[in-house]
């Protein structure tokens, strides 16, 4: 199955790389690439993940590669949304508009 990655996904990513890397750019380097490869087995199993439960809807799941929450939506194709930390609230708003 294919995986496209949104605009703001692809953002949150460069996002948190670049935060990480103030502190250690070693880190920020490993952590993208522990989320890339788990990314990229979403193209065998795309319903690997768990359903995201604040949205209880099974073609919206996600990925946990700690401490950060990939979310994505499964079609015919796996989109993937955001990159989220987990100890933030999740904000439905950012996926309903």
């Amino acid at each position: 199955m294919r995986v496209v990655w949104a605009d703001g996904a692809r953002t949150d990513l460069l996002s948190l790389v670049s935060h990480i890397a103030a502190e250690n750019a070693r880190a920020a380097k490993q952590m993208a690439e522990r989320i890339r490869k788990r990314v990229w087995g979403l193209r065998r199993l795309a319903r690997a993940g768990r359903i995201i439960p604040e949205f209880d809807d099974p073609a919206l799941r996600e990925v946990i590669v700690p401490p950060f929450r990939v979310l994505y939506f499964v079609d015919e194709i796996v989109s993937i949304l955001a990159v989220h930390h987990g100890r933030r609230a999740l904000s439905l708003r950012k996926f309903v508009e």
